[in-house]
C-alpha cells in the first residue's frame, strides 16, 4: 500500500516499489488533497518546524485502505503489520 503525493510523486517511486514488493498487488490510497494544495493553502512549504499533515497525506489514507482490505478479507482476522517508511536523509533529525 502506497500513499502518493500527486503532483509532487518523486519520479520512479511507484516501480520501486512494485520492485521491492516482488509482484505483489499494489494498492494506492490516495488523500482527498495533495502536498501542493496543502503547501497552498497554507502558504508555505514544510520546515522542520512547520510540518505538513502527515496524518491527512498518508496515515490516514493508508489506515482508510487496510480497514478496508482486511474487512473484504475476514480469514485475516482484523490483523495486519503495517510497516511506514521514513526517509532518515530529509534532515538530521529525522536521521535520530
Amino acid at each position: 500500500m502506497h500513499a502518493p503525493f500527486g503532483r509532487v510523486e518523486r519520479p520512479g517511486t511507484l516501480r520501486r516499489i512494485q520492485r521491492t514488493t516482488e509482484g505483489l498487488p499494489l494498492i494506492l490510497a490516495s488523500a482527498q488533497t495533495d502536498l501542493l494544495a496543502v503547501v497552498r493553502r497554507r502558504g508555505r512549504f514544510p520546515t522542520p518546524g512547520i510540518l505538513q499533515r502527515t496524518s491527512d497525506l498518508k496515515r490516514g489514507p493508508i489506515t482508510r485502505e487496510v480497514q478496508c482490505y482486511l474487512h473484504a478479507r475476514p480469514q485475516h482476522e482484523l490483523r495486519v503489520v503495517s510497516h511506514m517508511g521514513m526517509r532518515a536523509d530529509e534532515s538530521p533529525r529525522r536521521a535520530k
